[in-house]
């Protein structure tokens, strides 16, 4: 078993720490405050404080190929996120690959931290969108045992994303809580290396999604 790389590895999962503080503290500020209170029973129902502000849950699946080892097979994952404004959302995700044609019988878990960038904040329903970020890719490679030389290992690297996609929104009649249908497409920046094998795994992942606000 070969250990990750150091620099990138460290620095990738710095970033995901730091994000994951973001997210923490977007989460307190969002909390309800001592001054406050709560509508008297029998009275209307407050609005709330920060409309373009909520949290959301989602899964996705998708499509991903990895240039030179996998000609393209399912993805799925499932994703958080949290947006500050009608402008930028802060997201993280959690994706499984398991490809049926690979050279290197891989098995990912990707860790992903996004931020979204909405271009044109006056959209409600229809919302694209441009997006970047930092990911964690962890795998496990079970080589042919008709190549004895070439031993089986696990292997983890940091990386970079970029794509774009949109949201439509699916409105439902409790106000605040509606699901956004999404579509995206991400092109992903890493290079894991197995011992004595150089795997490059740049890849195209296609997903469709849906996310709830709350």
């Amino acid at each position: 078993m070969r250990t990750l790389r150091g620099g990138s590895a460290a620095a990738t999962l710095g970033t995901l720490l730091l994000l994951s503080q973001v997210f923490v503290a977007a989460a307190q500020d969002d909390s309800p405050r001592p001054e406050e209170a709560a509508p008297a029973a029998g009275d209307e129902a407050a609005a709330p404080r920060h409309p373009d502000r909520y949290r959301y849950l989602g899964g996705r699946v998708g499509y991903l190929r990895v240039e030179g080892v996998d000609a393209g097979s399912l993805n799925v994952g499932l994703m958080f996120g949290y947006a500050f404004n009608t402008v930028l959302n802060l997201e993280g995700s959690i994706d499984y690959h398991e490809p049926q044609y690979d050279l290197y019988n891989r098995s990912t878990y990707a860790f992903q931290a996004s931020l979204y960038v909405y271009p044109l904040p006056s959209l409600t329903r229809f919302r694209p969108y441009g997006v970047g970020g930092v990911g964690y890719y962890y795998s496990d490679y079970d080589f042919d045992p008709a190549f004895p030389a070439v031993s089986d290992e696990r292997a983890g690297d940091g990386g970079f994303h970029a794509g774009f996609g949109f949201d439509l929104l699916i409105p439902q009649n409790e106000p605040g809580q509606d699901f956004f249908f999404t579509v995206d497409l991400r092109y992903l920046f890493t290079q894991p290396e197995p011992d004595q094998v150089t795997v490059k795994a740049d890849g195209l992942l296609a997903t469709l999604g849906l996310k709830f606000r709350y």
